[in-house]
């Protein structure tokens, strides 16, 4: 119907703000589908990082054993020029472990403990609080029934 002639039933008072309205709520969808397809595209992104995450952490799992080898067989607790006249003499008086070898071990393995320990308690306490706050939810939901 037509506005611009007044007396042909249609009441303006009531007509141009129902038609404001559906125009504002028309505008809110379009915004609306604009989000869902920007959350969409942040969940892709999304996706792929994790992806190149999980690349990252395979990578390192695959590198880690041979960097600790190479790292180990750099420090001067070996002595791989002892190792070769061990090969070569018949008495094998020489040895690759020096002395002070046993450092490396007495550091090493205390904080390899240290950090396991230390994950551990951090999720043991997310653990918990996360137990706590599903608890304390759902007995304030007994209490309201």
């Amino acid at each position: 119907m037509r506005i611009d002639k007044p007396g042909f039933g249609v009441d303006t008072n009531v007509f141009v703000p129902f038609q404001l309205f559906v125009l504002l709520t028309h505008e809110d969808a379009l915004k609306g589908a604009d989000l869902a397809k920007l959350g969409a595209e942040i969940a892709e992104a999304s996706k792929r990082d994790s992806a190149s995450m999980k690349t990252v952490a395979v990578l390192t799992m695959a590198f880690l054993p041979a960097t600790f080898f190479a790292a180990l067989f750099a420090i001067p607790s070996l002595d791989w020029k002892a190792g070769a006249e061990v090969a070569t003499t018949a008495d094998g008086s020489g040895s690759v472990i020096q002395s002070n070898f046993w450092v490396y071990w007495a550091l090493t393995l205390p904080a390899t403990v240290l950090v396991f320990v230390i994950w551990l308690v951090l999720n043991s306490r997310a653990w918990l609080s996360e137990k706590r706050k599903i608890n304390s939810n759902e007995g304030d939901g007994e209490e309201d029934a």
